[in-house]
């Protein structure tokens, strides 16, 4: 009888204590995992930091934090993790009441994109380990992968020669905010010019001098390959790194710069264009457009991209085109496009294709890129 007693006594405890964590078990525990930064480069190292809260009443023996993340953000390699479509990542943590753990695990990020974490959850047990007790978080953290630079000296000299040219032939104004120095006075000087000051210090008539300026902008077209089955993902890549390159060093520069690319994000919109400007707030957002482009999706044909895209900023604008794709027809409309503004074609091929791209004979300004690139 005794023995039935024991065993009817351990039934009731083992029910109590289930009714009990089963109601209280979600009170108190807290998770959250987050980036230590919101914004790298490709090829970057950052923190990922796991962080477990439990301020409540009951003990728990053990704790297991769960969540996924893209492929593309390298993850320590560690036997609870599994790789599929993501990371599926498991951490373990012994934490006590009124207690909270953080653990930085760095990480490395492969690929341009924006990369979230998904699906937070931690799983415990009762005291007897007869119970499974799940909580879920969600997940809305991430961080955003900027393309990283690329070498291309050559490149970036001839588009800051035509610049530099382009500035010579087109100034003709004096910009009045910027001061050269003094002069004596010529007949025909505007009297509104005249630096009373030097005049009386010099006892001749003396005039400022002002330095020519000129409104110049750089408008950077993007074109990727319109039909997947046709695209070269590699060579895409490549593409976008060198107008990520080139967009950084004009806009460092303080050249206004816009960005205009016949694909989009992996949201609705099917094209990227964004005005011109040189701050360091809209060389972010010029960034984070190429970090989001998505390349798995078609992109707009380019005659018709290039027929909408408008004049940015009239006839003093110098359009660098970066694009893979060539061929006659493409390039004497992009010409007839372009034919009041200055145009540098810059065309990224493999260094083992041998053909040459059709069509850059009509192009005045272009540059065959040679990528070293695995297939």
């Amino acid at each position: 009888m005794n023995i039935i007693y024991i065993l009817l006594a351990l039934i009731a405890i083992l029910a109590i204590e289930g009714i009990i964590y089963k109601k209280y078990w979600p009170r108190g525990i807290k998770a959250h995992i987050r980036f230590g930064q919101d914004r790298a480069v490709e090829g970057d190292t950052v923190e990922l930091c796991q962080t477990l809260e439990y301020t409540g009443l009951l003990p728990l023996p053990w704790v297991r934090m769960k969540f996924r993340i893209s492929r593309d953000i390298g993850m320590p390699d560690t036997p609870n993790s599994i790789i599929t479509d993501y990371y599926n990542c498991e951490e373990v943590f012994s934490i006590g009441r009124m207690e909270k753990v953080t653990r930085r695990i760095p990480v490395s990020c492969f690929r341009r994109g924006q990369h979230r974490v998904f699906d937070v959850d931690t799983v415990s047990s009762d005291l007897f380990m007869t119970r499974k007790l799940i909580a879920s978080f969600g997940g809305n953290s991430g961080i955003t992968v900027y393309p990283r630079r690329t070498e291309i000296p050559q490149l970036i000299d001839a588009a800051r020669q035509m610049i530099g040219e382009h500035i010579v032939r087109r100034s003709r104004v004096e910009d009045p905010f910027i001061f050269r120095g003094v002069r004596d006075y010529i007949e025909g000087d505007q009297l509104s010019h005249i630096n009373w000051r030097a005049t009386a210090r010099t006892d001749h008539l003396s005039v400022n001098q002002y330095e020519y300026t000129s409104e110049l902008s750089v408008s950077i077209w993007l074109f990727i390959e319109e039909r997947l089955d046709m695209r070269d993902l590699t060579l895409t890549e490549e593409c976008i790194r060198i107008a990520a390159t080139m967009l950084g060093t004009l806009i460092d520069d303080g050249i206004p710069v816009a960005l205009c690319c016949n694909a989009g994000d992996s949201g609705a919109d099917s094209s990227t264009l964004i005005g011109h400007g040189c701050s360091p707030e809209h060389k972010d957002s010029c960034l984070t457009a190429l970090a989001r482009l998505d390349t798995q999706k078609e992109a707009m044909s380019p005659f018709e991209f290039a027929d909408r895209v408008p004049k940015l900023s009239g006839d003093n604008e110098l359009i660098i085109l970066i694009s893979s794709q060539t061929g006659e027809k493409l390039c004497r409309h992009i010409k007839n496009l372009s034919s009041d503004r200055e145009l540098f074609w810059i065309a990224p091929l493999r260094s083992d294709d041998e053909q040459e791209p059709v069509g850059l004979e009509y192009i005045k300004n272009h540059r065959v890129w040679r990528v070293v690139c695995e297939r």
